[in-house]
This record gives C-alpha cells, sequence and structure tokens, in this order.
C-alpha cells in the first residue's frame, strides 16, 4: 500500500491439519517493506503415505480489512516402502562348488531412501554383494546378489535356508524379505529291476527290459555296457541313454544270445553297467540270468500188462512228467497193433516240473482165446525239441471166456 501498516495471520488446512505461523500478526511495515516468517504443518499420525493437503495462509490488512493477500501450502505425507523379489528362492548345486542369487528391489516411497540388508541364522557359509543397498531413487530399481557355499561334505538333499531382510533407513518398521533355500544335489542312477532270470532255446534270443531312473538332481545322460560271464553275446539296445531330466526315466532292452552248441541246462550270467556321464563315479548294474532250455519227458504205468475176458475194454493209464525247465506240448501217437486201440489224448501240454495222465484203450476180441496176446508202443515226442521222447509198450492178453450153466437136481 502507500502507507505503513500492520497485517493479521491466519492459517486453515482443507484436511483439518495443525497449521501454526511462527506469529499472528506482521509490521508495521513501512510502504515497501517485506519480512519473513515460516508456517508449521502438522501431519497427522496414522495417515496413509501418500495424503495431500492443501493449507491456505492469508495476511489481512489491520488498516483496511478488504485488503488481503493469500499463499497456499502443499503438504504430501511421505509414502515409505519397499519391494523385494523374489520373496523366495531356492536353487541346487553340486558339493563343494558355490551357488548365487539375483535379487531385484525397488523403492516403492517417495523419496530416495537406502536400506540396511541383514542375513538370518544359516549353517553354510552365506555372503551378500552389499549390506548398505542405495541410496535409490524414488521408483529406481536395482539388483544384488548373495552367494552360498554348498559343504564339499554335504550330502544328497542335505540343505540350508536363511532369510535375508531389508530395513529402510527413514522409516525402520518398512522392511522386505526374502527366505532362500539351498539343497546340495549329486549325480545319481538307479535301474530296475535288478535281477531277471529267462531261459530259451540254445540258438535263439532272449530279451530283457531295464528301465534307468536318473536320482541325480541334474539333466544327465547315462552309458549302457553288457558284459557275459560265459562269453555269449549280450548287446544293449542303445549305448547311451539320455538325456534324462532329474527323476526321469527311460526304457533300455538288452539282447542275450545262447549259443546254438550250448548243452541244456547252460547258465549264463551278464552284467550290465549304466554309468552317469556328469559323474562317472555314480553307476548302478543290473544282473541277467539265461539259462539254455532242458527238454525232456517221463513216462511210466504201474500196470503194463493186463488181461481181460474177451468184449471187455482194458484201460492203461500213462503218467507223464515234463522234465524240461520250460513248458511244453507233447504228441501222443501209437505203434502197429492188432486189437482196437484208442487214446485220450493225442497231445498233452504241460507246464516245467508238471506230471499228467494218458489213457490208452484197449478191446479185448469177442473170439479171442485164452493166452491170445496183442502188444501196442505209446510214443510221446517233445515239440520244444524233436529230440527229445519216451515210449512204453503194453502188453494185453485174453483171458479164456467161461460158460456156467445153471444145475437141476431132482
Amino acid at each position: 500500500g502507500g502507507y505503513p501498516d500492520t497485517y493479521d495471520l491466519s492459517a486453515a488446512s482443507a484436511l483439518g491439519w495443525v497449521v501454526t505461523p511462527s506469529v499472528n500478526t506482521v509490521g508495521p511495515l513501512a510502504v515497501g517493506g517485506t519480512t519473513g516468517l515460516w508456517v508449521d504443518v502438522q501431519i497427522p499420525s496414522g495417515i496413509p503415505g501418500g495424503t495431500i493437503d492443501t493449507a491456505r495462509v492469508q495476511a489481512r490488512s489491520q488498516a483496511d480489512q478488504n485488503v488481503a493477500a493469500q499463499a497456499s501450502l502443499i503438504t504430501l505425507a511421505n509414502v515409505y516402502g519397499l519391494e523385494l523379489d523374489p520373496p523366495v528362492a531356492s536353487a541346487v548345486g553340486l558339493p563343494g562348488t558355490m551357488v548365487t542369487y539375483t535379487f531385484h528391489v525397488t523403492n516403492t516411497s517417495n523419496l530416495s531412501d537406502a536400506f540396511d540388508l541383514t542375513v538370518g541364522e544359516h549353517e553354510w557359509f552365506t555372503l551378500p554383494e552389499m549390506v548398505l543397498i542405495g541410496p535409490i531413487e524414488p521408483g529406481v530399481s536395482i539388483d544384488f546378489t548373495v552367494r552360498v557355499d554348498i559343504p564339499a561334505s554335504a550330502a544328497d538333499y542335505d540343505f540350508d535356508s536363511t532369510v535375508i531382510t531389508l530395513t529402510s533407513h527413514t522409516d525402520a518398521n518398512r522392511q522386505a524379505i526374502t527366505t532362500l533355500t539351498t539343497t546340495a544335489r549329486t549325480y545319481g542312477v538307479d535301474v530296475a529291476p535288478v535281477s531277471q532270470s529267462k531261459a530259451g532255446t540254445a540258438g535263439t534270443v532272449v530279451r530283457y527290459w531295464l528301465q534307468v531312473i536318473n536320482t541325480g538332481g541334474y539333466p544327465d545322460t547315462f552309458s549302457v555296457s553288457a558284459l557275459s560271464a560265459q562269453g555269449w553275446d549280450v548287446t544293449p539296445g542303445a549305448i547311451a541313454i539320455g538325456p534324462l531330466a532329474a527323476g526321469e526315466t527311460a526304457q533300455v532292452w538288452i539282447d542275450a544270445e545262447i549259443p546254438g552248441d550250448v548243452p541244456g541246462g547252460t547258465e549264463d550270467a551278464a552284467r550290465v553297467d549304466i554309468v552317469s556321464e556328469g559323474d562317472g563315479a555314480k553307476s548302478t548294474a543290473a544282473l541277467l540270468y539265461t539259462t539254455a532250455n532242458v527238454y525232456g519227458l517221463n513216462v511210466t504205468t504201474s500196470m503194463p500188462a493186463q488181461s481181460a475176458f474177451p468184449g471187455l475194454v482194458i484201460t492203461y493209464t500213462l503218467q507223464v512228467t515234463n522234465l524240461a525247465n520250460i513248458s511244453d506240448t507233447f504228441s501222443v501217437t501209437l505203434g502197429s497193433y492188432q486189437w482196437e486201440t484208442s487214446l485220450s489224448h493225442s497231445s498233452l501240454s504241460l507246464l516245467a516240473g508238471e506230471a499228467g495222465q494218458i489213457e490208452v484203450y484197449v478191446t479185448v476180441p469177442s473170439g479171442s482165446r485164452l493166452g491170445d496176446l496183442d502188444a501196442v508202443s505209446v510214443r510221446l515226442v517233445s515239440q520244444g525239441d524233436p529230440m527229445k521222447s519216451a515210449q512204453i509198450t503194453l502188453a494185453s492178453t485174453a483171458l479164456e471166456a467161461r460158460i456156467f450153466l445153471p444145475i437141476t437136481m431132482r
């Protein structure tokens, strides 16, 4: 104004916050004179970060109440926060090696902040790249690493866990944590079944199937080799299996060739070795027992010779035993004969070691006289090995036909 004047000060908050000028009046000020003052704005506790308040500070002339001026004060409640990613981390490694984790921290506050890094309880050596992260500008992210050393003495599946905590410098109540778990994993392999037994005919090939399991913690390829104790040809279907993921399985066949000139009953033991390419010290083995088939049979009867009156049928019961180490079928045939003769079976199938029966029926002719005789041979031949057979001869004799007359008494 054109005159010296004194001014009354007032302040009001749009959100009801406490706004206090440093003085209530200013002046008197000469024409063109200035002075300074400060205004306190109290941000209430519990206010959410990011809340904005506008306060108006007014200076009104004491000489003329119609003359006034005002200023707007915009106050922002600070936002304190941070994000740590990933919130959970895990990794595997070989004993005696180092695992490195990379984390991503973001300052989500509206002012620059720094963060203290602390490591919780742990057994394995754990070393963060830094213990003070920042300062970081609002909305900016940076990466940091944490190293964990797996002891050389760690066994497969041994593990160690710890918690990484970041704490805000501006607000100690603002924290972010991540849990990291480090597991020792080794290479490994298993096979199933570990033992198999089969039989086959000389000159044939017997096939076995094996299941290979990657029991290690890493993708791996496995070599396959086989060796026969008898020097027979034993051939894997593949000399390498994989790569198989951790826990994955695959099948492989193994062919064992039985030489054509080996005696029946000869047994061979072949060892199949499966070795990890990731760690040659990790291996497993399966044993394959192959037997050259033994064919044979035996036939007996308790009564190879029987007699009957003319017109009657004689029944012979033959006991047949399969002496092979495998199931077999036997063909049954009759040799030459004169009297009517027939079989209950033309073939007989038996399991290894099993016994069965066949019957032979011989009819004594009606006109036969005492002492008349007929013989027949019964021959059984193995279908597994036609060189194996058995034979038995049955002798049938006619009895004297007798006629009985009634006796009459007078």
